[in-house]
């Protein structure tokens, strides 16, 4: 497995703050972070009050921050990084809150942090393998297919799959899926596929090099 790009990242950060509602105090910490981080991108007046507060395009040790996004329960970063670097930010950034300007930090959530992984990689093809128990059904498609006009159609084979958790109105917590499929727009013989995770990017990694070795056991 090799990891060609990082397409996104993002982490959620749950939290409430002490200053909340307070406009001089918005104003202040706003100003602190865009100095603090170098974003070109800086909201309004009006934004600084609204229900969504962004920032774009800064700096934190070196490395650009896409984007940062304030909400009334807790922030999102963006950014084409790993995870860990979003969580250093982070953790830098709510430092620098407590210690420079009047933001308080309150703990509202028993999970607090979610994140997201969006990776482009070169996978063994061999992956894909455990679903050619499809086979049938899936040349019953292409033969159905190559029935319809005069087009030529490419012979189907699988191209991924998902692991989910349950995802009902009762859950409290709900997470994105993990997902494994070939890159649409490319050929498939390069092997280049596309993955997204609820978990940090180490963890993805990790979880896409041991699908491979499970797949090489079977």
């Amino acid at each position: 497995m090799k990891l060609l790009a990082i397409q996104t990242s993002s982490v959620t950060n749950l939290f409430i703050a002490g200053n909340a509602g307070q406009p001089q105090n918005l104003f202040r910490t706003a100003n602190a972070v865009i100095d603090r981080y170098k974003f070109q991108v800086r909201p309004t007046t009006e934004e600084l009050v609204s229900d969504k507060v962004t920032f774009g395009h800064g700096e934190f040790g070196g490395v650009s921050i896409g984007a940062l996004e304030v909400y009334s329960d807790g922030i999102i970063v963006r950014n084409r990084s790993t995870t860990d670097i979003i969580d250093a930010f982070i953790e830098d950034l709510l430092s620098f809150l407590q210690a420079e300007t009047d933001f308080a930090y309150i703990e509202s959530h028993n999970i607090d942090k979610t994140y997201m992984s969006e990776l482009f990689v070169e996978v063994s093809p061999k992956v894909l393998k455990v679903l050619e128990v499809f086979r049938n059904p899936i040349n019953e498609i292409s033969v159905e297919l190559s029935k319809s006009g005069n087009r030529s159609y490419p012979m189907m084979q699988p191209a991924g799959f998902v692991f989910s958790g349950a995802d009902t109105a009762e859950d409290a917590n709900k997470f994105l899926p993990f997902r494994l499929e070939r890159r649409f727009g490319t050929d498939f013989d390069k092997n280049i596929f596309i993955s997204s995770a609820p978990v940090p990017t180490s963890v993805h990694l990790s979880v896409l090099e041991n699908i491979e070795r499970s797949i090489a056991e079977i």
